[in-house]
């Protein structure tokens, strides 16, 4: 017992030591360069940056094209993420001075074995958010004030699915699981 141990000591030793040996092989040409006086001399010529941080950004006048925004427009839903299909909202308009209306838990939120994946939506004057287990909450928009919730877990099912989301469309709600399941 005692020799395996300490065969396994020396191998640990000789792997560490082979590793410090091998680790120092860049800097001894360095060393021995400044103890016999001899020093590497760059190479003659003009140097010119390859990286494109070390180049300095400018504007090609010959490539400039004017643009044209829409006019801002509100917004008043927020169909599915990304806003709208084809994730275009157009040119939103945003009221000012921003502030917070109202806030509230609409469920259980991220943790190391499930993962709050889903973006709230907005339509119909109605926040829908789904938490990290799947639980569906309808909030007003107003003044957050809870409708109506729905567990989209199956009965059986303790933990919850990674991903899902929710979506509306001409008037209903769309809602997917991680469970593969699609509701309406």
């Amino acid at each position: 017992m005692r020799g395996n141990g300490m065969r396994r000591f020396t191998r640990r030793a000789a792997l560490l030591g082979t590793a410090g040996l091998l680790a120092g092989c860049e800097g001894i040409g360095d060393t021995f360069d400044s103890i016999f006086g001899e020093r590497k001399r760059p190479l003659p010529g003009e140097r010119k940056p390859v990286l494109a941080i070390e180049r300095p950004l400018g504007v090609d006048e010959g490539e400039g094209r004017p643009i044209s925004l829409p006019s801002a427009e509100p917004i008043s839903d927020w169909p599915q993420a990304g806003g709208t299909l084809d994730h275009s909202p157009g040119n939103p308009a945003l009221g000012f001075p921003l502030a917070e209306v109202w806030r509230t838990s609409v469920g259980t939120g991220s943790a190391y074995r499930r993962r709050l994946v889903a973006p709230p939506i907005v339509a119909a004057d109605t926040v829908y958010a789904m938490d990290a287990y799947g639980l569906v909450t309808a909030l007003e928009a107003g003044s957050g004030r809870r409708r109506w919730e729905l567990d989209t877990r199956p009965e059986k099912e303790r933990d919850g699915a990674l991903g899902g989301g929710c979506a509306f469309a001409d008037g209903v709600l769309y809602v997917t699981t991680g469970m593969a399941e699609a509701m309406a």
